[in-house]
């Protein structure tokens, strides 16, 4: 696993030469530094297409120059350490901010920080004329050609509009026009949603859950100031504007985590259980986080797994690995113990930025699914119940989004598909309805709607199926069974269980 990076994205920080370097030195590094930008040349960028590659091509001229002039062996004048020093330093922030934009899971918020990121780039590509205008090509060994491409490039760099790009700006007005319909109540049409999202070039589940898992770990690592408020906003859009894509639900059917993993990737080194709370440590290392801690308390400041000294003895939280491990034990049945949440930024500290907008959005994902339950095929209401029930939003609007799902009637419509034909359906309406029963109005949601003995009989008959299919070999029978009280629950009002229905 690679090392975790400690620089916050679009933060540029960059190593400046000291003032007895050689030229000779310089141009050694500098060479590798400008082939690894312009080795991006090939690869596709979502976002800021034309400055990212205007700046490509300027250090592939530069290139160019600096190639010729070591291949010739003549030595720079020390009057040039300046204007590469100043070189150096401009092509380590043009690299940070290349990676940035082509990062996946970050393109949200690279969206939406367009202007930031286009005024760096501007800046960037001047400070490359500022350094070549300074750098004495006269007394430069290179070809008359080649030194007459880098003057050219000088003025170019001058005279280029470094803007953001027609398309990036019309996609983050939208996302803007999205989050103040929210703050009215107002549900944003599903194709705005639809084309921002291809636009950034997320196009499966997958792809919407690492942006939902950076936007997340950004939120707990950095949340200080207003700015970040934003950063926590689009981390309680993301899940709805993903929910609410059909087209995208689709994927959602992909082999489960059990087929392509095994389970001895999530367990932690040092306990051998799984990490339920998995952290990466500065070796790039991942343990369970109470493990590590303990190993750390007792004074070994080495890597258990490496054996390498451990520069700092930061925990930073592995929501990838978290998820595949949520997901590993769903697929097999085996319960998830909940992490210790002590270590973790209390919600009073991030409520802010939940506001109107955040609850607009959670409000729209939950519409989206109860419409699903109630009016949905049997695929839909099959993925609408796992959805429910697997908890895959973010971590810190779990609780809001269990009262916001009792409040839209949730309970009802799941009771309904206890007596689902499909055994998936019905597994996944009583696991949803055991996450919802976790919130004391969902309890009594559940109680009001006679629904407990509902899903008594549910796991009652479950247990008994199970037991016979255990004697007779049969392994195609559900972990819960499907046979329930013979009564007609194509409507929750028909059920004389219930004391109030659904409203439509």
């Amino acid at each position: 696993m690679p090392h975790p990076s400690k620089r916050r994205i679009l933060t540029l920080p960059a190593v400046h030469p000291c003032e007895a370097v050689s030229p000779a030195t310089l141009l050694n590094s500098l060479i590798p530094l400008a082939r690894e930008i312009v080795a991006r040349r090939s690869h596709s960028f979502p976002i800021h297409r034309r400055s990212i590659r205007e700046a490509i091509r300027q250090t592939g001229l530069l290139l160019e120059l600096l190639d010729d002039v070591r291949d010739r062996g003549s030595a720079l004048p020390d009057s040039a350490v300046l204007s590469l020093s100043e070189l150096h330093v401009a092509l380590q922030k043009i690299r940070h901010l290349i990676n940035d934009c082509s990062r996946r899971g970050a393109r949200l918020l690279v969206l939406m920080r367009s202007e930031f990121v286009s005024s760096d780039l501007r800046v960037l590509v001047r400070s490359i004329a500022t350094a070549i205008d300074v750098l004495p090509l006269d007394n430069v060994n290179a070809a008359v050609e080649v030194k007459d491409l880098v003057r050219l490039l000088s003025k170019q760099a001058w005279n280029v509009v470094i803007a953001t790009d027609p398309e990036d700006d019309r996609a983050a007005k939208r996302i803007r026009s999205v989050m103040d319909q929210l703050k009215n109540g107002v549900a944003p049409a599903a194709s705005v949603l639809e084309r921002v999202l291809n636009h950034l070039q997320v196009r499966s589940w997958s792809d919407c859950d690492e942006e939902i898992a950076f936007l997340e770990e950004e939120i707990f690592t950095y949340f200080e100031n207003e700015e970040d408020g934003e950063v926590a906003l689009l981390g309680s859009l993301m899940p709805s504007t993903a929910k609410g894509d059909t087209k995208r639900s689709a994927h959602c059917t992909a082999s489960s985590v059990s087929d392509w993993l095994k389970q001895e990737a999530l367990q932690c080194p040092i306990s051998l259980d799984l990490m339920t709370d998995p952290v990466t440590i500065a070796t790039g290392q991942t343990y369970d986080r109470s493990s590590i801690k303990r190993w750390i308390k007792s004074g070994r400041l080495t890597c258990p797994v490496t054996g390498e000294k451990l520069t700092n003895t930061d925990l930073v939280p592995n929501f990838a690995i978290r998820k595949l491990v949520d997901e590993f034990c769903r697929d097999n049945r085996i319960p998830i113990a909940k992490p210790n949440t002590k270590h973790r930024q209390s919600v009073e500290k991030t409520a802010s930025p939940f506001g109107p907008a955040a609850a607009g959005a959670i409000k729209m994902a939950v519409a989206f699914l109860i419409d699903n339950l109630e009016k949905g095929t049997v695929e839909e209401k099959k993925k609408a119940t796992f959805e429910i029930r697997s908890e895959g939003w973010s971590r810190s609007l779990t609780s809001s989004i269990e009262l916001c799902l009792v409040e839209a009637d949730a309970v009802p419509w799941l009771l309904c598909l206890l007596s689902s034909p499909d055994p998936s359906t019905q597994e996944n309406a009583v696991a949803a309805l055991l996450n919802l029963s976790k919130h004391p109005n969902g309890r009594r949601a559940i109680f009001e709607s006679g629904g407990v003995c509902s899903i008594t009989d549910v796991i009652k008959t479950g247990a008994h199926d199970r037991s016979t299919a255990e004697r007779s070999g049969d392994p195609l029978l559900p972990l819960f069974g499907r046979r329930v009280p013979n009564r007609d629950r194509s409507d929750p009002r028909s059920d004389p269980d219930f004391s109030r229905a659904p409203n439509s």
